[in-house]
């Protein structure tokens, strides 16, 4: 596993438009993990994929017609079975963390990689250390919140 011009060589690439460059592309510092299903509480569908790449349609959920028109993203997602799925290079600022502050720092994005881990109560079964693949030695991995 590497990462090439910002993307995972392992990761299935599909682009979301909702990123903007870096001002500092050699300032990643976070690792910022969430946990989501779209519904909420429904797995194994393309939601996430569908509202990172703003198409998710308003119609077919209730929960949709509230976060249909958000504009939001992240590096990586994670499924439940430990594929992964790459929608921003890590040298561009995904959009993932809204407004917030980590260790007196605001705006996580844009010094952070945003991982989405489709939450379930089972565990992956696929260990995928991506720290240790593109976060620098003596950086950490933390929550990110406002």
């Amino acid at each position: 596993m590497y990462v090439d011009q910002g993307w995972l060589s392992t990761a299935k690439a599909v682009n979301s438009p909702n990123s903007d460059l870096r001002s500092d592309e050699s300032d990643v510092s976070l690792l910022v993990i969430h946990n989501i299903s779209l519904p909420p509480g429904q797995f194994g569908s393309g939601h996430i994929s569908e509202l990172f790449r703003n198409k998710l349609n308003a119609e077919e959920h209730p929960y949709f017609a509230k976060i249909s028109n958000l504009k939001v993203s992240a590096h990586l997602l994670i499924d439940r079975f430990g594929y992964v799925t790459q929608f921003v290079p890590f040298n561009k600022k995904a959009w993932h963390a809204g407004v917030s502050n980590f260790e007196g720092r605001s705006n996580c994005n844009e010094y952070s990689i945003g991982i989405i881990h489709r939450y379930t109560v089972c565990s992956f079964r696929r260990n995928i250390p991506i720290s240790d693949v593109y976060l620098p030695r003596n950086h950490r991995a933390a929550s990110c919140g406002p």
